[in-house]
């Protein structure tokens, strides 16, 4: 995935969770972010493009705990 179509999508995440893109810590989700989906299938980030531009499937799937948990980690704690 590029730089550009991966600030795309954190932009995107960040706008749904409602959470300045700029106090992520860019470099390092960027890069850890980059890791996953370069070990992803294609089609799998397909389904998360159109998950993510669903804003009420999105609301569905943040809303589980395991999400919840996965982004608490994903942006430190917080």
């Amino acid at each position: 995935m590029s730089n550009s179509n991966l600030d795309d999508l954190m932009k995107k995440i960040s706008e749904k969770l409602n959470i300045d893109k700029n106090s992520l810590d860019k470099n390092k989700n960027q890069k850890e972010l980059n890791n996953i989906l370069n070990k992803a299938n294609p089609s799998d980030i397909e389904k998360a493009k159109k998950i993510i531009s669903d804003k009420t499937a999105l609301s569905k799937v943040l809303s589980t705990p395991k999400a919840k948990e996965l982004l608490k980690k994903f942006l430190g704690g917080k």
